[in-house]
C-alpha cells in the first residue's frame, strides 16, 4: 500500500509539472527512448529503460521521462569468505526523471543536470540476510550488501545469532550532472556522475541455536526494524534517441 501512494505521488508530480511547460512551448516535442547502465559506490549495478517525452524551450531543451530499472549487487563475499552471487540482492525499480539539457538537443555536446525518484516495487530478496558486522550487542550494524549467513555471537556468544535483512528501498531521490553527444541525428550518448540517498528499510533479529529461526517480519516491521538513509555516488553510460511529433499549434 505504501509504495502504491509513493508511485501515485511521483506520477501525479510529473504530470503537473509537464502541463504549464506543454502550453507554453511552439515548437516540435519529441517522443525519447533511452536505455542506460549504472554502477553505484556501495557494489550495485542497474540496467534501465526510459521513455519520455523533450520539449524545446528558448535555451536548451527539458525532457519528462518514466523510468524502469533493474538492479542488484555484484558478485562478492560475505564475511565468512562465502561467494555471493551477483544479483543475490535484486529489485525492480519505477520512477520518473526531469532532465535538462542546456544547449539545443542538435548541438553536437551538451551538459545535462538530471534529478529523479524512484521506488522498488518487488525484490526476490526481501528477508534475506546483510551483512552485519560486531562483536559485541551494542556494537552490532549492518552493511547494505547481501550475505549467506547469519553473524554467530564469536567466543562471547557462541549459542547466539543474529542478523539484519532486508525489506524494501521505498524511495530513492537522485542529482546528476551528464554529458550528452549526439552520434547522428536523433541519437546520443551521454556520461553521467551523480549522488543519490536511499531510504532502505531493515530489519534485524536474533536467536539462540537451541530455537528455530524467526522468520522475517516484511509487512509490519517491529521495533527492531528501521529505515536509514544510504548514500551513494552514480555513474551512467546512456543511449537515448528522440523521435519528433507533430508541432504545438499556435494559440
Amino acid at each position: 500500500m505504501r509504495t502504491q501512494v509513493i508511485i501515485r505521488k511521483i506520477t501525479f508530480f510529473f504530470v503537473i509539472s509537464f502541463i504549464p511547460i506543454l502550453s507554453l512551448s511552439q515548437k516540435t516535442i519529441s517522443g525519447v527512448v533511452e536505455i542506460s547502465q549504472f554502477v553505484h559506490s556501495k557494489i550495485y549495478t542497474e540496467s534501465g529503460i526510459t521513455l519520455g517525452v523533450n520539449l524545446p524551450l528558448t535555451k536548451g531543451n527539458i525532457s519528462f521521462l518514466l523510468q524502469y530499472k533493474y538492479g542488484g549487487n555484484w558478485e562478492t563475499t560475505d564475511l565468512k569468505y562465502q561467494k555471493v552471487e551477483m544479483y543475490s540482492l535484486d529489485y525492480h525499480l519505477i520512477g520518473g526523471e526531469i532532465k535538462y539539457r542546456v544547449l539545443d538537443q542538435f548541438k553536437l555536446y551538451s551538459p545535462t543536470i538530471h534529478i529523479s525518484l524512484s521506488t522498488d516495487i518487488a525484490s526476490g530478496y526481501r528477508g534475506g540476510y546483510l551483512q552485519s558486522i560486531g562483536v559485541f550487542k551494542n556494537e552490532r550494524f549492518y552493511s547494505f550488501e547481501p550475505s549467506n549467513s547469519p553473524q554467530t555471537g564469536g567466543l562471547i556468544s557462541p549459542n547466539q545469532n543474529y542478523a539484519y535483512y532486508y525489506i524494501s528501498t521505498p524511495l530513492i531521490a537522485s542529482l546528476m550532472i551528464g554529458n550528452e553527444f549526439k552520434i547522428i541525428e536523433n541519437l546520443h550518448v551521454s556520461l553521467g556522475l551523480g549522488f543519490s540517498i536511499r531510504s532502505v528499510k531493515v530489519g534485524y533479529k536474533e536467536w539462540y541455536n537451541s530455537q528455530p529461526e524467526p522468520k522475517p517480519d516484511l509487512k509490519s516491521p517491529s521495533a527492531l526494524s528501521n529505515t536509514d538513509k544510504i548514500k551513494m555516488l552514480d555513474l551512467k553510460l546512456g543511449l537515448s534517441y528522440t523521435f519528433p511529433f507533430k508541432k504545438i499549434s499556435q494559440p
